[in-house]
């Protein structure tokens, strides 16, 4: 009773939300804005952002800060529909707060490996589910502090193998390959999670969804290695994520083209089919696309409560890629038809 209470809980509170995502309307109004503060400012005053912003002071924001008090708001807006979920043990619902975490470490190892010049921001809202002390992290400023502030956690013995020790501090490791290793970690483990807690149906759906963002991102790199780096075969195989995915022909198409043909593959493919006006439009824009599209229809034709819930972060991913996307266009004052090409509608 529980349960089924709690699925169609979720299932109307995730589709709801949906509803009052922002519209084409209001990315058109976001794109008109020149500066920063501006594009806040009609956040804060025409969609539900506006809870997040109002007590912020908008006059100075810049794109950091910004993306930070977004980031919280989706923290906060996929907490309160896990809050419906009563029967299940909490692993897989925390998959977006393992997300944060992770790519939060990602982040600030990225940040030591700079020379912790500038500022790093919290990526989303702290959770209370995060398995490392997040402030203490951020504070850290060598490799070593960072292995020793996660010791006891899974990411331990992953940094192990690739961070320098013995006072070591002055040697860089491959901060690629560990940004590799640290999101294999992740979909390894929301794929144990999706295995242990669903029904086949379900689990069948989710696992989906997963692969296809594997995918897509697959796809992406493939093509980036390829086309600006001609990077060798292995190099853009070593970079992969290694999940087989739907869209593994493509991926292998990628690698095995020239450079110089690579464009002219990508429109032929599933994903140049989803350019508009038949303009072969940046691939990470392409391949958000196709998610895009697979879970608005998982929204409106699932009756899984988990798969709504997962449509719906994706959703709610895309619109933040798209207001990023957008406030850095107004950043470097491009025109706003330049900025349209890298958002998805």
């Amino acid at each position: 009773m529980l349960k089924s209470f709690s699925d169609k809980a979720i299932a109307a509170k995730a589709r709801a939300m949906y509803g009052s995502r922002l519209t084409p309307d209001d990315y058109d109004q976001l794109m008109k804005r020149s500066t920063v503060p501006e594009a806040a400012a009609y956040l804060r005053d025409n969609t539900y952002y506006g809870k997040v912003l109002d007590k912020a002071d908008l006059t100075a924001i810049h794109r950091g800060q910004l993306e930070e008090m977004l980031r919280r708001e989706r923290a906060a807006r996929y907490a309160r529909l896990i809050h419906y979920d009563f029967a299940r043990e909490p692993g897989f619902f925390q998959y977006l707060f393992l997300w944060d975490e992770v790519t939060q470490l990602i982040d600030q190892l990225r940040y030591i490996a700079a020379g912790s010049q500038g500022t790093n921001h919290i990526r989303g809202q702290t959770s209370p589910f995060c398995s490392y002390d997040r402030d203490a992290l951020l504070r850290a400023r060598t490799w070593q502090e960072a292995i020793q502030l996660l010791e006891g956690t899974d990411y331990h013995r992953i940094l192990l193998q690739y961070l320098p020790r013995d006072g070591q501090d002055g040697t860089r490791p491959d901060i690629v390959a560990l940004d590799r290793e640290l999101t294999i970690y992740y979909y390894r483990k929301v794929f144990d999670c999706i295995d242990r807690q669903f029904g086949k149906s379900t689990a069948r759906q989710l696992r989906n969804i997963f692969l296809q963002r594997i995918g897509m991102r697959n796809i992406a790199i493939a093509y980036r290695l390829r086309r600006f780096f001609n990077s060798p075969d292995q190099t853009v195989r070593d970079s992969l994520l290694p999940f087989v995915t739907p869209s593994h022909k493509l991926v292998e198409q990628l690698i095995a083209a020239r450079p110089q043909d690579l464009d002219s593959l990508l429109r032929a493919s599933f994903l140049g089919a989803l350019s508009r006006e038949g303009e072969l439009e940046p691939v990470e824009t392409l391949t958000l696309r196709m998610r895009d599209q697979a879970s608005r229809r998982l929204l409106r034709y699932s009756t899984s409560a988990p798969v709504v819930l997962t449509a719906y972060a994706t959703q709610m991913e895309v619109e933040l890629s798209n207001i990023i996307h957008i406030v850095e266009g107004i950043r470097y004052q491009l025109p706003p038809q330049e900025i349209a090409r890298m958002i998805v509608l």
